[in-house]
């Protein structure tokens, strides 16, 4: 019995034990847990719930700056030329180049992997309309009464044949020879002066080319210096005549060294032919050496007048600089448009060894990056005698496409390719 009584003692001291040191020491956590969550509901109905703002100015803000806008050399640059005279990209998504010296039409793929090569006698300038024919501008080396006779030329090449497309195995299906394709039979003598200078397509086949030589009129031809219209099946319609403020002046063209119509690749079939162009002229004694010509259908014919572009392009507020600015080319050489929507013109003057970038209104330069503080054109012409990618020995032609611009750098023998900043992803 004393030990039972024992065993009852050690329990009823157990009990004991509890009550007094467990039970206070759980009452004292689940106090202390109802403490902590009243305050932190406190804090968070306090803080968030009820309208109190955390304090965020340790976190540093953002700085947003414009994108800077120039373009980009692309590597690697084109060489192992002889002279180059003309770079065109062509409707087939190819590259032509004419190498003058070696009297050679290049056909390169959009990486410029060389694909083939076909000659032509002297050529220079070239084009290629929607149905994928090459008109090559050359010469052709006649005889007649045992006098021999060099006569601009300009070729067609049809590209697509039964053995195949391309221009290895293209043919030369006609020759316009100068005076006879211009619809006079007998020569003169400075006939052989007398150069096709450039050529440009319209959307339905149809094509303008550039003329100089020495001869103020003649009966059949008109004026040496003169933008040549023929007709899509390559009949000679006239000559263009320009539509001044004191009426048609047939002489108003002088010199007309390059020419581009607003039909580049990559336009689609749909879109509607638009007679205007653009053209550069060598005249001495002409300030403004750049024009841009709008031709507008009427009931008399297709009208044409000069577009005044001085009014944007003497605005300094919307660019520094416009296509007509006075002087401000020496030798102008190549101009074209760009088929792709962003409607600019970029023209290379040999002499100043520089590319000039322009919009449609003539302002220099291209629009301000979105973001931008200034609504002003962003200038990005660029060049200067050298051998750096900046710099050109002689540009003599530039072409455009798909964002990239390409400018045949003639004494320095190789093809130059840019992209502007704005337009990498």
């Amino acid at each position: 019995m004393k030990t039972n009584n024992n065993k009852g003692n050690a329990i009823s001291h157990n009990i004991s034990s509890f009550f007094i040191v467990i039970i206070p020491r759980l009452l004292f956590i689940s106090q202390k847990c109802c403490i902590f969550f009243l305050l932190s509901f406190g804090m968070l109905s306090c803080n968030t719930f009820f309208g109190k703002r955390s304090n965020l100015d340790f976190i540093q803000q953002p700085e947003y700056s414009t994108r800077q806008v120039y373009y980009v050399p692309i590597q690697p640059v084109i060489t192992g030329f002889d002279k180059l005279s003309d770079v065109v990209t062509g409707f087939d998504k190819l590259i032509y180049v004419i190498d003058e010296g070696r009297q050679e039409v290049i056909a390169f793929d959009e990486a410029f992997a060389e694909l083939s090569r076909k000659r032509i006698a002297g050529a220079i300038k070239l084009m290629q309309n929607r149905r994928l024919d090459l008109y090559v501008i050359g010469y052709t080396d006649t005889t007649i009464n045992a006098i021999s006779y060099r006569l601009s030329t300009i070729y067609k090449v049809e590209t697509i044949q039964n053995t195949g497309y391309g221009l290895s195995n293209a043919t030369i299906s006609k020759k316009l020879i100068y005076p006879f394709a211009c619809g006079r039979n007998a020569l003169k003598s400075s006939d052989t002066l007398v150069r096709f200078t450039d050529i440009t397509p319209l959307a339905n086949g149809s094509y303008y080319v550039s003329r100089t030589g020495i001869t103020s009129t003649d009966v059949l031809t008109g004026p040496d210096d003169a933008i040549l219209f023929f007709e899509a099946n390559d009949v000679y319609q006239g000559f263009i005549q320009i539509l001044t403020s004191n009426g048609t002046e047939e002489k108003f063209i002088k010199v007309p060294t390059a020419i581009t119509s607003y039909v580049q690749p990559p336009q689609s079939d749909r879109v509607v032919a638009d007679f205007g162009f653009a053209y550069l002229t060598n005249n001495p004694i002409d300030q403004q050496k750049a024009k841009v010509i709008s031709g507008t259908a009427s009931e008399f014919g297709i009208v044409f007048a000069v577009e005044d572009l001085n009014a944007a392009a003497y605005d300094k507020d919307k660019a520094d600089g416009g296509l007509y600015e006075f002087n401000q080319y020496i030798e102008p050489s190549d101009i074209t448009f760009s088929g792709d929507g962003s409607q600019l013109f970029f023209v290379t003057d040999a002499a100043k060894d520089s590319l000039y970038v322009y919009t449609r209104t003539g302002l220099e330069g291209v629009n301000p990056p979105a973001g931008s503080q200034s609504s002003k054109n962003v200038k990005v012409s660029f060049g200067g005698r050298g051998e750096g990618l900046y710099q050109f020995n002689r540009p003599i032609a530039v072409a455009y496409s798909k964002k990239i611009v390409m400018v045949a750098d003639q004494g320095n023998k190789r093809i130059l390719r840019y992209r502007l900043t704005t337009d990498f992803d």
